[in-house]
């Protein structure tokens, strides 16, 4: 990844390249299907939502992974993040639960005090995981691992698992009729 994250601006300015690209892209595709039913629009439409499916799960990725660059950029003191990063910053301490005894889990207490003080070493690889079936639940989890409010996002939980379980289906072979409405609804949303 590594684009060198450092600025807000340099953040934005990624993430605005990324959903560009893959809007303008969407739209070329949308201005090839037919609006008069045909067996080429049935085609069409079965075969955009894999698409829609793809820049979905891939600008999920890439633009949670350029935000999480940039916090790891910032090198802030660990004990000024928010949970989530202090866990990922020093989860090699905080297996705990794998840990039987008193000595050990406070071992890993102290480990964990000692470092609150020092920069975050955040890791930058494999961090953000759509587990390739980016429904709503995968999506929110990762909400939470970023700090980004969910609220935000709850009216399209119906949208994302219905654009998942259509792509599903296409994906595994079965035949599924999308409708240009079906369409035009995982487009614009």
């Amino acid at each position: 990844m590594s684009k060198g994250i450092y600025t807000s601006d340099e953040l934005y300015n990624s993430i605005d390249k990324e959903i560009g690209w893959r809007k303008k892209e969407l739209k070329l595709f949308k201005d090839k299907i037919p609006t008069e039913k045909s067996e080429l629009q049935i085609v069409m439409l079965r075969s955009s939502i894999p698409i829609i499916y793809a820049h979905w799960e891939g600008f999920v990725k890439t633009a949670c992974e350029y935000y999480w660059e940039y916090v790891s950029n910032r090198r802030i003191i660990l004990k000024k993040l928010k949970p989530q990063f202090i866990a990922t910053s020093l989860k090699n301490a905080i297996k705990a639960q794998e840990i039987r005894s008193v000595s050990d889990r406070t071992q890993a207490i102290q480990y964990i005090l000692d470092h609150l003080e020092l920069e975050a070493d955040l890791p930058t690889k494999n961090i953000i995981n759509t587990k390739s079936n980016l429904n709503y639940s995968v999506f929110s989890d990762i909400c939470n691992l970023l700090c980004i409010e969910e609220k935000d996002f709850i009216l399209k939980k119906e949208v994302i698992d219905s654009l998942v379980q259509f792509r599903n289906s296409i994906a595994h072979g079965n035949y599924l009729l999308v409708t240009y409405k079906d369409f035009l609804n995982f487009y614009n949303d």
